[in-house]
C-alpha cells in the first residue's frame, strides 16, 4: 500500500523524495505497520474469490487478517 500512496504523492501532489521518506517515516512511528507474506496474498486471493469484496484490495484484505 505504501507503494501506491507514494506513487500518487508523488505524481499527483508533486511530493518530493525528501517529503515521501518522512511520510514514510511517520507511517511506522505512528501506525501498526503489517508486512504481507506469501500465505498473506493468497487468502486474500481466496477471500475476494468467495466474497464480493470490492473497496478492498488485496494488500488490504491481507493486512485485515493479521491485525
Amino acid at each position: 500500500m505504501f507503494n501506491e500512496v507514494c506513487v500518487n504523492l508523488l505524481r499527483r501532489a508533486n511530493f518530493t523524495e525528501a517529503q515521501i521518506t518522512q511520510l514514510i517515516e511517520s507511517f511506522y512511528d505512528r501506525c501498526c505497520v503489517v508486512e504481507l507474506t506469501k500465505s498473506d496474498l493468497l487468502m486474500a486471493s481466496r477471500l475476494r474469490q468467495k466474497v464480493l469484496i470490492i473497496f478492498l484490495g488485496q494488500h488490504n484484505c491481507g493486512s485485515s487478517l493479521k491485525c
